[in-house]
């Protein structure tokens, strides 16, 4: 994610374009493949480097996996992420 945000502002000629990275959360926190807990985590401290984080940030959305079909709080999701985009501009 590094590599391609970094690739990103090169090919705009953008050096502080703003980034958001959600946290896959379609399983929850309870994901019985356990690769996502790291690259959640990755994507988080991405976020944190010097170079980014004035500029980026990382909302998690494990919280708002669905309990079942009829219950889906992806819309909430969806809020976090335009209140963190509100705080990169």
């Amino acid at each position: 994610m590094i590599d391609f945000m970094q690739d990103v502002r090169v090919a705009f000629n953008e050096p502080g374009l703003p980034f958001i990275l959600a946290g896959p959360g379609m399983k929850g926190f309870k994901s019985q493949w356990g690769g996502k807990d790291a690259i959640c985590e990755a994507q988080k401290k991405a976020t944190e480097r010097p170079e980014f984080n004035e500029s980026t940030a990382y909302v998690e959305s494990r919280h708002f996996a669905p309990k079942s079909v009829q219950h889906n709080k992806y819309a909430s999701c969806a809020g976090r992420v335009a209140r963190a985009a509100a705080l990169l501009t």
